[in-house]
């Protein structure tokens, strides 16, 4: 789980820092686009921008998070039972003619 976290971390930046990252421009805030007429334009229109270097930072940010965690795996909530036949099992579906 952990590698998964910091190989979508690596991805997710890399997107975003060649544009290819967008959101919903009615998600941008005042702040956020005061100083850029393109995303304000999609603001107003609802058009996709690219997605905010804040943005960006803090799903980063939580992907960090995830990557340094120390998962482990959990045990099964019920040990398999041994007298389970496994074998007979496949019989029975090859006889039903679920095996052609």
């Amino acid at each position: 789980m952990t590698d998964i976290a910091g190989w979508n971390s690596l991805t997710l930046d890399q997107l975003a820092r060649s544009g290819h990252v967008h959101v919903p421009g009615r998600l941008l805030t005042g702040e956020q686009v005061t100083d850029r007429p393109d995303l304000a334009t999609a603001r107003l229109n609802g058009h996709l921008a690219p997605a905010p270097d804040e943005a960006r930072r803090a799903v980063t940010a939580t992907y960090q998070v995830l990557r340094n965690h120390p998962f482990q795996p959990s045990p099964p909530a019920v040990a398999p039972d041994p007298g389970i036949d496994h074998a007979a099992d496949v019989n029975v579906i090859v006889r039903a003619g679920y095996g052609r």
